[in-house]
């Protein structure tokens, strides 16, 4: 069973007024999670969460009103089955000047959870990803983008880049053409960088979303539907970068004999980027590995 963790900063902007409200909320993200055999971790502060004109800390106070009965239920299920975090490790990794964001993020990493649930009222988790130590975190805050992400994950358990490949040309067969350059990048960031489930949902909607186009041109329209569903921004390379032959070369790459400039790519963190070319109706993946050359990265 995988795990996404539950950020719930969204609770120190609540009251009376609005608790009911975003425990609901809370408790469809979990219903959607549930239903694909994700689990969801709380973190251990919440025991002592202080809610604001309330003189109670936040699990004492849903567990003593019967209208929270359900989701106190809930939480109450996954703290007794020890879904709380940080796992039972040495926290020699924090550091009393890390804040809830950075603690919550480094957390997220040392237990290798990738995504998260936020709150649509929580104003600190407000972006969609965010980066620490060159790892990407995903940060559903809509409902929406949730349900699409554990449906296109939850079926599918990865250990390695190649699992990955094969999963996308089996089910994409004479749609998708994963390059031996490209399975030669995957491989060298093998042990430093295990994103598979971020690189199977990209190339996943590359197929979905970009490969329909049948063009290598990349509209405002487009980019913004991708993004959309996959919290990945896709771009094309700077008209520096691409007439420049030392960057040139390395996106240049082979199709039945002939080479082509795959400029388009998908963003995955700032350390792993994938570049596609499309071609008589069909995507090559040239690239997936770590940030190319530019002319302002190096």
């Amino acid at each position: 069973m995988k795990c996404i963790y539950f950020n719930h900063k969204g609770l120190e902007n609540s009251n009376s007024e609005n608790l009911l409200a975003l425990l609901q909320e809370l408790s469809e993200k979990i219903e959607i999670c549930k239903n694909e055999n994700y689990t969801v971790g709380f973190y251990k502060e919440i025991f002592n969460l202080q809610l604001i004109n309330l003189n109670s800390t936040f699990i004492n106070y849903i567990c003593s009103d019967s209208k929270y009965r359900n989701i106190c239920n809930v939480i109450i299920f996954y703290i007794d089955t020890n879904m709380i975090y940080p796992k039972n490790y040495s926290s020699d990794f924090l550091t009393e000047d890390d804040d809830y964001k950075c603690r919550f993020l480094k957390i997220c990493v040392k237990d290798n959870v990738s995504s998260f649930i936020s709150l649509s009222n929580d104003s600190l988790f407000n972006r969609s990803s965010y980066t620490i130590e060159n790892k990407m975190i995903t940060n559903f805050i809509n409902q929406e983008d949730l349900s699409k992400f554990v449906k296109i994950s939850a079926s599918d358990s990865f250990d390695s880049y190649s699992d990955v490949f094969n999963k996308i040309e089996s089910k994409y067969k004479n749609q998708v053409k994963i390059l031996r350059s490209a399975t030669i990048s995957a491989r060298q960031i093998e042990t430093s960088n295990k994103a598979y489930n971020h690189v199977y949902s990209a190339l996943y909607n590359l197929v979905e979303i970009i490969l329909p186009t049948n063009s290598n041109t990349l509209t405002k329209d487009i980019c913004e539907k991708y993004y959309s569903i996959t919290s990945l921004k896709i771009s094309k390379e700077s008209k520096k970068t691409a007439n420049n032959p030392k960057y040139k070369r390395h996106r240049t790459f082979d199709i039945d004999g002939k080479y082509y400039l795959f400029q388009n790519h998908v963003k995955i963190g700032n350390s792993i980027r994938i570049h596609y070319y499309i071609h008589n109706k069909k995507l090559y993946i040239g690239h997936c590995g770590t940030h190319l050359p530019t002319s302002e990265f190096n």
